[in-house]
């Protein structure tokens, strides 16, 4: 994509180093774990904006931050084909269940199987989609999906933006409308203790 290409490009000029991650990589910030769970293959920027045959969303970088017993999913644009490999992962590094999921590929129909969606077990779900958007995200099998799993489930396109918040032992998720500005944010219903799993 022309956007991936400039960040490239830009990289370069300014000598910053781009490196591609993947499964089994760990970085460490203190008290905060990342622990890379897809792809299974480093790939560099290169590689992956050349290929023709490639699926790029099922490349997206999967990774789940940990902060005391806090967990946390991010899952980028993959789709079902790679949930099964991601689980896998998941259960090798002792992941699992996840308190908040950043929901994939926009809540779009062809991510999140029901499978995935049972591993996972979050207690809250995060869907990114904009307002009125021309995919119809997020889906309604998705939902219902979704649905049986949590009762937490915040929609960016009808909720706002949000901010997760941990201590480890405790989750806050806090929203803000489209109309409000930053500094005028509205607590969402959802406050949790972090219970062993879930």
């Amino acid at each position: 994509s022309g956007g991936g290409e400039a960040l490239l490009a830009l990289a370069g000029a300014l000598d910053i180093p781009c490196f591609g991650l993947k499964t089994g990589d760990l970085l460490t910030f203190g008290k905060l774990k990342l622990t890379v769970v897809s792809p299974d293959k480093e790939q560099s920027g290169e590689q992956l904006l050349s290929s023709e045959n490639l699926d790029r969303n099922d490349t997206s970088l999967v990774f789940c931050v940990s902060y005391g017993d806090f967990d946390m999913l991010f899952t980028g644009d993959v789709g079902q084909a790679v949930e099964e490999r991601i689980v896998e992962n998941m259960k090798a590094f002792g992941i699992g269940p996840c308190d908040v999921l950043k929901v994939a590929h926009h809540g779009s129909k062809g991510s999140s199987t029901q499978a995935f969606l049972d591993y996972v077990r979050p207690a809250a779900a995060l869907i990114s989609c904009g307002k009125d958007n021309s995919y119809g995200h997020p889906h309604k099998e998705l939902i219902k999906r979704l649905q049986r799993v949590t009762e937490n489930i915040c929609i960016s396109a009808q909720r706002g933006e949000w901010i997760v918040s941990t201590n480890g032992n405790f989750i806050k998720i806090v929203v803000w409308t489209w109309m409000d500005s930053y500094n005028n944010m509205q607590e969402v219903s959802f406050d949790n203790e972090i219970q062993n799993g879930q």
